[in-house]
């Protein structure tokens, strides 16, 4: 095709229902439209999955962009004009609002270092002759096409409907560059989803493109025409901008509406909480790169290590250690024997977890703490699981389980999935690897149980938050397991069993942990001295512990005793601390640093 691209428009065509019938296209945001959130926020979650399972994997890092803007003046003329020249009856799809409108609110949902919408332009030519790609097919064509890639997050193919849900007027406008038969092609097509008719017989998909099949327009001309509405795909870059017309901004809970500056924070709030998974640094790098943009502002990069929220952190920390396998808690079914994923718990840092977390809930919950976020293959959030454990509600941390790669492992937490992928629900599974889900499920309740039970609660404290990284499996620094009672010099603790007739001392048990300044952590551990005796002293030893409980005597940074205290809010004072002959309680202050996990041993020993 040739030409200047002032001169063509694009032709409509509606697609006819055949004498076999076949599905009405709105069903397609039907079946997403009950999921219980709103159009923007599934669109971020899908087109997001949609970008990554169209990642080269050539070393390099795809990147996704979202771009608010409203469409007025020339812009606005020339999709009224040229993109959609002529409207499909509008008892199938109304577009009669943005022809009034003088002004349109939309948003580009793009991508590059991507394959763009590859392969044939008809659903009827065989992929065959294209290498085998068919995404343009996939993402435009067809319904509830899925890909048989095991790292591919769709598991019906129903997606791609978020992209229509999340415009008011169900029609969108994509762009590609891609490879097709060696060279790079650009394509530009509209699509709108609307209701199948009788009369004429229409199946309710309507394309605006060329040709009577309206194939896509191709070439210089569809460079031209992006490039005069605006379309942000870099030159010379693969990949794919859509843009999604009159969008849905959503609403607050009063039912007010969104502006689109409040959609621009909804945006980034719902790309932090739902893929800082693929912002997280592995290996020296992060899956992907995210960018944010409204009207004629510089774009903005969204990555969860530099504007996240404090709470957040937690679940970074948790992802990072379970993708260098470091020291997770395996979830495991027990007959048979099979490995069904890796946990991980991190405590929150920070005094105030909740800091810039917005008005609005995020993912379902109003507390951004105290949950487990589920992940599989794709390594974006399912959904933000809250376990039925008390112990865990009296402290600050966040969870995160991967699901194992194990192919049929993989396969029934995929098949778990409802369409839009916010959940895992058992009974949708085969019954022959339903238990896989059911059990991951129990098991990480019993996790974080097991690790909060011997934890005191936070309740009492001032400070609720807890460090993370303190100890691997949130395990050996805040239990008794973790901290060591000493036996050394004449005295020995006992383990918490008392003796007539020496004093003894329990087994210590973490009291409080906040952060210090400069970095690293207070710990204030609290134990109980019973059969107390005049003339007897208290000495207190902290070094670096290993997972197992160990000193880890290598480590260059060791814990520093700061002192004792009869309340936990009192100054410390230097050991050793004399027994008054009285039974008692004692508070032990230790300064650890960044990541250290302390082993307290405490020695109880007669004064000379």
């Amino acid at each position: 095709m040739s030409g200047n691209v002032a001169e063509p428009k694009l032709s409509l065509h509606s697609s006819e229902t055949s004498d076999e019938g076949g599905i009405e296209a709105n069903s397609i945001t039907q079946l997403l439209g009950a999921v219980p959130m709103d159009p923007l926020t599934l669109l971020i979650r899908e087109s997001v999955q949609n970008s990554w399972d169209a990642s080269l994997h050539d070393g390099g890092t795809p990147s996704y962009q979202l771009d608010f803007r409203t469409l007025v003046g020339e812009g606005l003329s020339m999709l009224k004009g040229k993109i959609l020249p002529t409207s499909p009856p509008a008892a199938s799809l109304d577009l009669s609002s943005l022809r009034s409108s003088s002004a349109l609110d939309c948003v580009f949902v793009t991508d590059w270092g991507t394959t763009g919408l590859n392969g044939p332009t008809s659903a009827r030519y065989p992929i065959d002759g294209y290498g085998g790609d068919a995404n343009y097919k996939n993402f435009l064509l067809m319904v509830g096409k899925t890909k048989d890639d095991p790292e591919s997050g769709g598991s019906y193919g129903f997606g791609k409907g978020s992209y229509y849900l999340a415009s008011r007027v169900r029609t969108i406008v994509a762009f590609t560059r891609c490879m097709v038969k060696g060279k790079m092609t650009s394509r530009l097509v509209a699509v709108g989803v609307g209701t199948g008719l009788d009369d004429p017989p229409l199946t309710g998909k309507h394309f605006w493109g060329t040709g009577d099949k309206a194939h896509p327009l191709e070439g210089a001309p569809a460079d031209e025409l992006a490039s005069s509405l605006g379309f942000p795909l870099p030159a010379g870059e693969t990949g794919t901008s859509v843009l999604v017309l009159d969008v849905d901004k959503g609403q607050f809970a009063d039912g007010e509406e969104r502006t689109l500056s409040e959609a621009v924070q909804h945006a980034k709030e719902q790309l932090l909480w739902n893929c800082w998974p693929k912002m997280a640094t592995v290996d020296g790098r992060s899956d992907m790169q995210f960018y944010l943009f409204h009207e004629d502002q510089e774009a903005t990069e969204v990555n969860a290590r530099k504007s996240y929220p404090p709470a957040l952190r937690a679940y970074m920390r948790a992802y990072e250690r379970l993708a260098t396998g470091d020291h997770a808690i395996p979830i495991r079914l027990r007959r048979p024997k099979r490995e069904l994923g890796r946990l991980a718990l991190e405590f929150v840092t920070e005094t105030n977890p909740t800091e810039g977390f917005g008005t609005e809930p995020s993912n379902g919950f109003r507390v951004p703490t105290n949950h487990v976020a589920l992940l599989r293959a794709p390594h974006l959030v399912v959904k933000y699981l809250e376990p039925r454990s008390p112990e865990a509600a009296g402290f600050h941390w966040g969870g995160v389980f991967l699901a194992d790669s194990a192919e049929d492992v993989e396969q029934a937490f995929k098949e778990s999935e409802p369409p839009a992928h916010n959940d895992w629900v058992p009974e949708h599974v085969d019954p022959g690897t339903r238990t896989f889900v059911k059990i991951a499920l129990v098991r990480i309740d019993d996790a974080i149980t097991k690790r909060f039970r011997s934890t005191p609660s936070a309740q009492s404290s001032q400070h609720r938050g807890a460090v993370s990284q303190l100890s691997d499996e949130l395990g050996s620094a805040f239990s008794t397991e973790g901290f060591a009672p000493g036996g050394g010099g004449g005295g020995g603790g006992g383990g918490g069993r008392p003796s007539t007739a020496r004093p003894a001392i329990s087994d210590p048990v973490v009291h409080q942990v906040s952060g210090a300044e400069g970095g690293g952590t207070v710990v204030i551990a609290r134990a109980e001295i019973s059969h107390a005796k005049v003339g007897w002293n208290l000495e207190v030893q902290a070094r670096a512990g290993m997972d197992d409980g160990q000193i880890d005597s290598e480590a260059d940074d060791q814990p520093t005793v700061l002192g004792w205290s009869a309340e936990p809010e009192a100054d410390p004072a230097p050991f050793p601390r004399s027994l008054a002959g009285a039974d008692s309680e004692i508070f032990v202050h230790i300064l650890c640093p960044p990541e250290i996990a302390p082993v307290v041993i405490l020695s109880l020993e007669e004064a000379p």
